[in-house]
Order: C-alpha cells, then sequence, then structure tokens
C-alpha cells in the first residue's frame, strides 16, 4: 500500500510509529481524518487517526452505505469495460468493413451489433475511436469524398453508377 502525503505528515508528528505500522492500521479498519476538512492542509496538527467507521461517521456516510455505494461503483466500472470492449469490437469491425462505396449505415444493418440497429453515426464513431486508439489512419485511406458521389446513387447502402442495371459495386468489380 502507498502511503499519501498526508499519511507521510501524520508520521512527522509521530516519530515513535514508522510507514509499516501505519500501514498495518490502514488495513485493519483506521482512515487519517483532516480536522479542518482540508484535503489541501497536511499540517500534521490537523491530522488524527481514527477509526473508519467514525471517520465516515463524520462526513456523514454510514458504513453499509460506503459498502453499498462501493459494489454498486465497482458493477458500473465492469459494465462499462464490457460496453467500451463490444464497442472496440464494433469499431474494428466497422473500420475494417469500411470500403469507398460502403455507408456507415449499411456497415450498421450489417454487423446489428448486439441485435439492435445503431445509426450509422454511432457506428463511424466506434470505428473512429478504434482507429485512434489503435493509431490506424483516420478517415479510412481511400474512403471518397462526398463530392466524389457525383453521378452515383445509393441503394441500400452501396453506392453505384446512376445508369445500367444496377448491381453491387464489388459484382461489377469481380465481373471485370
Amino acid at each position: 500500500m502507498a502511503l499519501s502525503a498526508y499519511h507521510h505528515a501524520w508520521l512527522s508528528k509521530h516519530p515513535e510509529r514508522d510507514a509499516p505500522w501505519l500501514e498495518a492500521k490502514l488495513r485493519e479498519g483506521f482512515d487519517v481524518h483532516h480536522l479542518d476538512a482540508d484535503h489541501g492542509n497536511n499540517d500534521p496538527s490537523n491530522l488524527v487517526l481514527i477509526e473508519t467507521g467514525d471517520h465516515m461517521g463524520l462526513h456523514g456516510m454510514s458504513m453499509k452505505r460506503l459498502l453499498i455505494s462501493g459494489r454498486q461503483a465497482k458493477a458500473k466500472k465492469r459494465e462499462a469495460e464490457k460496453r467500451s470492449s463490444k464497442r472496440f469490437a464494433l469499431g474494428k469491425q466497422a473500420y475494417e468493413m469500411k470500403t469507398p462505396l460502403l455507408t456507415w449505415g449499411y456497415i450498421g444493418r450489417r454487423l446489428k451489433a448486439h441485435g439492435e440497429l445503431l445509426p450509422d453515426a454511432q457506428v463511424k464513431a466506434a470505428a473512429e475511436r478504434y482507429a485512434q486508439i489503435t493509431g490506424l489512419p483516420w478517415p479510412i485511406p481511400g474512403t471518397l469524398p462526398r463530392e466524389a458521389l457525383n453521378g452515383m446513387r445509393c441503394r441500400d447502402g452501396v453506392w453505384s453508377k446512376m445508369y445500367g442495371p444496377w448491381k453491387p459495386a464489388w459484382l461489377a468489380v469481380a465481373a471485370e
């Protein structure tokens, strides 16, 4: 356990105690309390060692409330990590699927993350975040600017030329 600056300040007022002793007391359920409630004031005369239950009582918290809030915080953190890892996986898939002729909406419909249809803005944001985290280029190389799509139409999320019988762009390339 690493001691904070205020722990060391308390120790300076109590030379008969050392850091291992204080660490043991903290593990046993003691806290160092700031008498004036100013955590920036680490003057040794402003610090006292008291039991955690008494400390929480001074701050208007019960131990039960503290334990419940701690459990809730841990559960929220686990849930956020799950969402983050799912969003990372979604971003990876979307980044890898993106080609000049596929829209973000089409990619979102293809991925259908968690059984729900995600808006194209969320799919694009997940891909952009994936690129930032992994250091990949953004915007994705080879994607077309909006002006380059003049003379083309979007059908079911796939861009193609406006004339001739419509077929997906990858079929047109494969036929050549």
